[in-house]
């Protein structure tokens, strides 16, 4: 149990180990090495397998193979394919799976008769699914051909979806869901994985009789209870408002839904960010089912930029798809000009999964990092750390002119300039499908330099939206106050804006410019008021919300230890600036607010020591400066020195 868990228990009262979405749920990317390593290979992705049980669901996405699945009831060598009705297959020593392991799996690593687990030079994906209550179970049984035959469970709520498979001979997969029909009698319903096809009615399926929170009911159909036969079902859970998760236990993270199309720019609402959706047009055929996730580009659009989905009805290679999206409360459409997942009037299901986590972090190194470029090779990017990166800053050429970009997991291979006012500029090598790090077009070059964030509660987050043109409030999911905003439109040509706390809402900075704060006469930016712990309110200019332009915006939070966002006063003496560190800061970027000065970054991996120390600016394209003594060590953040002039500065330093 991490610190954080234990003080979460005992505030709560429980004394239990409070569930992250992290510990139940884990997609993971990785590139196949089949015979170019020594087995097993292991996959961590610190979910325990061996000893809570579940599903790892896999999948090669440049290879036109099977969905494979496998799970800890079945055991380790029994694999299942959703794109066939076959039988589940046995895996030899040499194929397959080796071990369900208490942090993740592990693989024989040899492709055959099974083989898109790992093969060479492949991308591949899995998504892990712990047995959880108010999440996921696996339940296995043999059927009976009686009407009526309940089968119990351990989800602990009703399931918003269940899948079934015939083990032991070829039967469909077939499928309850809550949302079958728009939610009218779905017990009388079903839909098949392994199909293209819309939803059938047959009473023989589920007894016409609605799941509970103990037992699913089947009929005397084949394909789900024929007499001797083995099956396996997987159990989804609906949370509406009884999840048990975060540090409250009291947060859901998975929702069973359905909406009907519009064709037009609809938004559906979870209650939650998303990072894993499931979505199938229910009411024609010849529709595939499709799963996004945000670690393979389900992003927000702007001027381009696909969704990438894979179909579990077939082996199809990842395809890409502009029209769906992601956002800080659920997801939403640009517009649908096919039948994939908002034609007009057709009713679709889908099973969402939240982002994780619901835990601030506890180390400033799970959340922050710098690197320098290096050689890149099959699954390590040429930026490398310990996370999956949400947020990136790069820049190249230190030693000569060169500038600062801006780019993020949600918006894909699109970048921004941290200098200009132009509009965002797709970069195809700029690739966040990593599990520890993320990828540019550099070269293995010491003088390219990043500095990573991935989104944390009460630390960093990333909010994009479509500009109405009007006053309205942008949600987010920091869980504080934001203390500092960065915007930016995406696909129009417009500066950066920046909220400061200390700063009043009625005035702004510009991140593309040195100038002091300016004040904004009309209130066109942020409204004139301070945003909250769950939303920012922004008015009706083009630079926040122009209507029918597209925005990011970076929100920044102090967390004790961690991360400050604060300001000081200079009087021309050395100073101290306290950030309640124990280490020092590894960044310091200052901002001088009373008067003209460049957004100046200070880093560890560079030098922040007792002398000169270099900086570059986010504002220009200036070579590094080397040749001043500005800021040095101190243990609790940082220490200014006389070269500060007299006025008033904006910081933000992480530990």
């Amino acid at each position: 149990m991490t610190a954080s868990k234990i003080v979460a228990a005992a505030a709560s009262g429980a004394g239990s180990d409070p569930l992250d979405v992290d510990d139940v749920f884990k997609p993971f990317v990785y590139y196949g090495n089949n015979g170019s390593v020594s087995y097993p290979r292991t996959i961590t992705n610190n979910i325990d397998l061996s000893g809570k049980g579940g599903l790892v669901w896999t999948k090669s996405r440049s290879g036109a193979s099977s969905h494979e699945l496998f799970d800890t009831e079945r055991g380790v060598n029994k694999a299942l394919r959703t794109n066939e009705s076959s039988a589940q297959g046995t895996t030899s020593s040499s194929a397959g799976f080796s071990s369900f392991n208490s942090d993740g799996y592990s693989l024989a690593g040899q492709y055959g008769t099974w083989g898109s687990l790992n093969t060479n030079n492949h991308d591949h994906v899995s998504w892990t699914f712990r047995k959880a209550e108010k999440f996921f179970d696996i339940v296995t049984y043999t059927g009976n051909a009686t009407s009526g035959r309940q089968i119990a469970h351990n989800l602990g709520s009703v399931p918003g979806m269940i899948i079934v498979k015939k083990l032991s001979s070829n039967g469909s997969w077939r499928v309850y869901h809550r949302g079958i029909g728009g939610g009218s009698s779905p017990e009388g319903k079903y839909m098949d994985l392994q199909s293209t096809d819309g939803y059938s009615s047959l009473a023989s399926v589920w007894n016409n009789t609605a799941p509970t929170a103990t037992h699913f009911t089947l009929g005397d159909q084949i394909h789900v209870n024929e007499n001797g036969e083995t099956f396996v079902a997987y159990l989804f859970a609906h949370n509406t408002g009884n999840g048990t998760f975060g540090p409250d236990e009291d947060q859901d993270i998975i929702k069973c839904g359905y909406y009907t199309g519009d064709s037009a720019s609809q938004q559906v609402s979870l209650g939650f960010e998303p990072q894993w959706i499931m979505v199938k047009n229910s009411s024609r055929a010849s529709t595939p089912w499709g799963i996004f996730d945000t670690t393979r580009y389900w992003q927000n659009p702007a001027a381009g930029g696909d969704s990438k989905y894979l179909n579990p009805n077939d082996v199809a290679v990842e395809s890409g798809i502009a029209r769906f999206y992601p956002t800080a409360t659920g997801f939403g459409f640009t517009t649908e000009n096919g039948t994939h997942v908002n034609n007009q009037n057709d009713v679709y299901i889908y099973c969402a999964i939240r982002k994780g986590s619901l835990f601030p972090p506890e180390n400033a190194s799970d959340v922050f990092d710098i690197a320098t470029a290096t050689g890149a090779s099959g699954e390590l990017a040429k930026f490398r750390t310990t996370f999956r990166v949400d947020f990136a800053l790069d820049r190249a050429n230190r030693d000569t002119s060169g500038y600062f970009r801006s780019s993020s997991r949600l918006t894909g291979t699109r970048r921004l300039t941290t200098s200009a006012n132009d509009t965002e500029q797709n970069q195809s090598t700029y690739e966040f499908d990593y599990m520890t790090g993320w990828h540019s077009d550099s070269g293995g070059d010491g003088n390219y330099f990043t500095w990573m964030w991935q989104r944390a509660p009460k630390f960093c987050d990333v909010v994009c939206w479509k500009g109405n043109g009007s006053a309205q409030n942008i949600a987010h999911n920091l869980e504080v106050t934001p203390e500092m905003i960065w915007i930016k439109a995406r696909n129009l040509a417009e500066n950066w804006c920046v909220f400061h706390k200390d700063i009043s809402p009625s005035k702004f900075l510009r991140l593309n410019s040195s100038n002091e704060e300016i004040s904004d006469t009309s209130a066109t930016r942020f409204a004139g008021a301070y945003p909250n712990s769950s939303t920012f309110p922004i008015s009706s200019d083009n630079e926040v919300n122009g209507s029918g332009y597209y925005y990011v915006a970076y929100l920044f939070a102090t967390l004790a230890g961690i991360s400050k966002v604060g300001s000081f006063v200079a009087d021309g003496n050395a100073q101290n600036i306290n950030c309640g560190f124990s280490n020092g800061a590894r960044f310091v970027l200052i901002k001088k607010t009373s008067s003209p000065f460049n957004w100046r970054v200070w880093d560890s991996q560079r030098g922040i020591v007792a002398g000169d120390d270099p900086y570059l600016h986010l504002n220009d394209s200036d070579a590094e400066q080397t040749n001043g003594d500005w800021v040095d060590p101190h243990s609790s953040g940082f220490s200014i020195t006389s070269a500060f002039s007299n006025g008033t500065y904006a910081f933000y330093a992480i530990a």
